[in-house]
């Protein structure tokens, strides 16, 4: 995400952002407190904001250099990057469906950025892991882009394509494992 802003702001393109974790930051959100950040807060902010206060460290490993961002300073900046850079503005909007059943696992995510250019569309399937669907899927595409590959080898299918009233929308299904416990 920490690239989001800068590529909205300064060029036509439209960002897909898919982060499991409950709040903006992904990974990070889990990493910390283990991990401090691997360079300087002023050099890892991107265009809607810089971090730190630019003060160079007088202690420890890194004395001399600019201070290290902290957790707080990081999570809230991306935070803060989703909700006022990108959602405030209008140029967000995404919902993230997820039905989880004994069997299968289906996501689908859909933008509603209006008038948004997308142009790719393809469909996918794999070979069927269950005794109920015995049928060796097909899939053709329409689109030119890179997206996932390898669909077929978990026996999942992926469908992507421009909504009818406008954005996008992406589905993917899943079998889930028999053995699998939970």
């Amino acid at each position: 995400m920490a690239f989001a802003d800068a590529l909205v702001a300064e060029t036509d393109a439209t960002v897909a952002i898919v982060d499991r974790y409950g709040r903006p930051g992904g990974h990070w959100t889990l990493a910390y407190p283990f991990v401090r950040l691997h360079q300087p807060s002023s050099f890892y902010g991107v265009n809607s904001r810089a971090l730190g206060t630019g003060e160079v460290d007088q202690h420890g490993w890194n004395a001399g250099l600019h201070e290290l961002a902290s957790a707080d300073e990081i999570l809230t900046y991306f935070d803060q990057v989703m909700r006022k850079t990108l959602l405030h503005a209008g140029l967000v909007s995404a919902r993230v469906h997820l039905d989880y059943r004994s069997k299968v696992l289906r996501i689908a995510v859909e933008d509603e950025v209006a008038g948004a250019r997308h142009t790719s569309s393809g469909s996918g399937s794999g070979p069927a892991t269950t005794a109920a669907d015995e049928a060796q899927g097909t899939g053709t595409g329409t689109g030119t882009g890179h997206g996932m590959i390898g669909m077929h080898e978990p026996g999942g299918t992926f469908t992507a394509g421009p909504r009818p009233a406008g954005g996008f929308r992406i589905n993917t299904e899943l079998p889930l494992r028999a053995d699998r416990k939970g």
